[in-house]
This record gives structure tokens, sequence and C-alpha cells, in this order.
């Protein structure tokens, strides 16, 4: 991608997962993901309406089990859109060192979005430190985590 991305998931210097929008309108989006590494294992997230990805390069794990439980896992193949609900508590992990590249769809929000600590569940806000979408280049990074 030529252009800079619209939202940096993770610490500036050290990205998760880039995001350029291709599209947004009345709430729905498609995106581009550039995935540099795996979700911080400290917690699921959710999202705020159901949501499609699709991998277009690269494979990954989608994790729907906390560290302290029995682990639920699925393999991610390209080209193979993956639909899950607003309420799905997951996390992405990167099964090598290679980005991910996927696009992802998601319906208008209906709800907020959470973190699912061991505590209970956490709102986004009090769980990163910083979101903004104001300019190309955004950042949104984690903060105290599930920590309170």
């Amino acid at each position: 991608m030529r252009r800079p991305p619209d939202l940096i998931i993770g610490p500036a210097h050290d990205p998760q997962t880039l995001r350029w929008h291709l599209f947004r309108w009345r709430g729905w989006q498609l995106a581009l993901h550039k995935w540099l590494r795996s979700d911080d294992d400290r917690a699921l997230h959710d999202h705020v309406s159901w949501n499609v990805s699709v991998l277009l390069s690269g494979r990954y794990v989608e994790v729907f089990s906390h560290l302290w439980e029995p682990r639920r896992a699925k393999t991610r193949w390209p080209l193979i859109p993956y639909f899950r609900k607003a309420e799905t508590p997951h996390r992405v992990e990167l099964i090598s060192n290679k980005p991910v590249w996927t696009i992802w769809f998601r319906g208008p929000p209906r709800r907020s979005w959470f973190f699912h600590c061991r505590q209970g569940m956490k709102h986004w806000k009090d769980y990163v430190k910083e979101r903004d979408y104001s300019a190309p280049g955004s950042v949104s990074s984690v903060g105290k985590g599930c920590d309170d």
C-alpha cells in the first residue's frame, strides 16, 4: 500500500497491525490489514458489530479461549471468508514471522466492544492507552490492559 495506514494498532515504533480504510459509510467499514505480529495474549477482544475476515496471504490461528482455559482455536486459510458475531471473543496468533494481509468487512456498530479479562469484561476505553481516527497514522496502543 502506497499511502500511510489510517490506523496503527500497537505502539507506533513496533506495530501489531496496520489498517487502511478502503470504504466507510454510515458505520459500514471495509479495511485492509497488514498483520505484523500476533494480538496481545493478555485478553481476548470482541467487536462493535458482526464482521468477516478474508486472508489474502499467509495463515493465522484464531484463538477463542483464554490462557487459563483449555485451548480452542482454528487455523484460518487464505481466500476463505470467516464470519464472526460481534460478541465472539477472540484473538489472532500469527503462525510465522511473515506479515499476513487480510480484508476485513464490518457491519454498522450496534454495541461497544470489550476485552475479556480474567476479572470480567473491560471496556476498550479502559484497556487501551489511546485511540484516535482523526488523521492517517493514528495510533491505538495498549494501556493498562486488564490491570486495574
